[in-house]
């Protein structure tokens, strides 16, 4: 089993950093509601395994539909066994502008 990864960073983090970021072992791959603390200038970040169907919605903590405002790349990551996994990463597109705590529902 794979991890997720999520998190805060630069934008355009590596898939190296971006497997720095929080990891969590999900089993259930329908939705996940994720809380982000960004500084001024962070993107948010969500990562798992290539292997899974693409995200069909990602909502923000109002509801409102956000998808189009992440970019979705596919890169390696290398886990644990030293083997590297091929890993869906959405990027947020837009840096943050006001510090704070927010959340967002992945949905596969």
């Amino acid at each position: 089993v794979y991890p997720y990864y999520y998190g805060v960073g630069a934008p355009s983090l590596s898939a190296a950093s971006v497997a720095g970021l929080t990891k969590q072992i999900i089993t259930d791959q329908s939705s996940a509601n994720r809380s982000f603390t960004p500084s001024v200038g962070n993107v948010y970040y969500f990562a798992y395994p290539a292997a899974y169907a693409s995200l069909t919605s990602i909502l923000d903590q109002n509801g409102f539909e956000t998808i189009a405002d992440w970019t979705l790349r596919t890169e390696n990551i290398t886990g644990l066994d030293a083997s590297a996994v091929s890993y869906k990463i959405y990027e947020f597109n837009n840096p943050v502008g006001v510090a704070g705590t927010y959340s967002y529902t992945f949905i596969g």
